[in-house]
């Protein structure tokens, strides 16, 4: 298991251990030699007594020093990587998929999940010898497998690229994401090894359908390393916003239905909101068991003539 840092320009600061060491020679105190009788015993008690001290100030020290790489390791937020995965050492194809769907931008105790799969990958990509692909699960607009091959990369080339992936308002496709990484080994003349970086979230992964992956290569691997927990987040979401009376002209009444899914494992309630122009205008409570859609509406009449702005929010 290896070991990477999140904040890694922070490991600088564990040059300021050096600081209680200079405090210490600074201020160390030197005893002045002066002439006196030659005293045996008296002697004897003064080096008694030095050497119990000094070894207390020497301990004193060392956790001094100790404290302050702990403090500058705890800021720069080491993550452990997960073993077996990108073997250095053997022949063959290697794709790093990043997830950039929006959920990875939930925040957990160790931090923002996109940013703990990136430091992830690039331990990754810190250890790797030879060629290597790196795909986000949400492709660019208009990029689609069809289209041209991705780029083999070496693995400082990689890691720019990594570094570049935003999070994307889109809906991550892994089917689309895996027939690249397929086309990319090059029909399977070449063992592929595939890393994905996900939270496996239910919006994003259960769309997968096995039918839509095409030249499957032979010898394939492929490793998900989950960032989450065990059981799926609290996972509310609009699935659809249509006006079914009226029309939306000012003076007339009109009615709005928004679809709320609830993507949870568990029974789940959020508060409905309807914004016009960025002014909230009426919102109602819904109760969802887990796996199920409701409807709510609203009806409204616009005050005036234009363009309006309308907007849904969970809260």
């Amino acid at each position: 298991m290896n070991i990477a840092f999140l904040n890694p320009l922070f490991l600088f600061a564990l040059a300021a251990a050096a600081v209680p060491v200079l405090i210490h020679r600074l201020v160390q105190k030197h005893g002045k030699v002066k002439p006196f009788s030659a005293v045996r015993l008296l002697l004897q008690s003064r080096q008694n007594l030095v050497r119990p001290e000094r070894l207390k100030e020497l301990l004193l020290l060392a956790l001094r020093v100790l404290a302050v790489a702990c403090l500058a390791l705890l800021i720069a937020r080491p993550v452990w990587l997960f073993p077996g995965v990108f073997s250095s050492g053997q022949e063959g194809a290697r794709v790093l998929i990043l997830d950039n769907s929006m959920s990875m931008a939930f925040r957990e105790d160790r931090g923002e999940r996109f940013e703990l799969a990136k430091a992830h990958g690039r331990g990754i990509l810190r250890n790797l010898n030879g060629k290597v692909i790196v795909l986000p699960l949400v492709p660019p607009p208009g990029e689609t497998a069809d289209g041209p091959p991705p780029d083999w990369m070496t693995p400082e080339r990689a890691l720019a690229e990594l570094e570049a992936i935003p999070l994307s308002f889109g809906r991550g496709d892994p089917a689309e994401a895996l027939n690249r990484a397929f086309r990319a080994a090059g029909g399977g003349q070449a063992r592929l090894e595939i890393v994905v970086l996900t939270d496996l979230t239910r919006g994003t992964w259960e769309g997968l359908d096995p039918g839509r992956l095409r030249r499957i290569p032979p010898g394939l691997t492929v490793t998900f390393l989950r960032f989450g927990s065990d059981r799926r987040d609290p996972n509310l979401g609009v699935k659809d916003v249509r006006l079914v009376r009226g029309e939306a002209v000012a003076g007339t009444p009109a009615r709005l239905e928004a679809t709320v899914a609830n993507l949870s494992m568990g029974d789940a309630s959020a508060r409905v909101e309807l914004f016009l122009n960025g002014a909230k205008v009426e919102q109602k409570s819904i109760d969802l068991p887990a796996g199920e859609e409701g409807r709510v509406a609203f009806d409204f009449t616009l005050d005036r003539a234009g363009d309006v702005a309308g907007e849904i929010r969970l809260a």
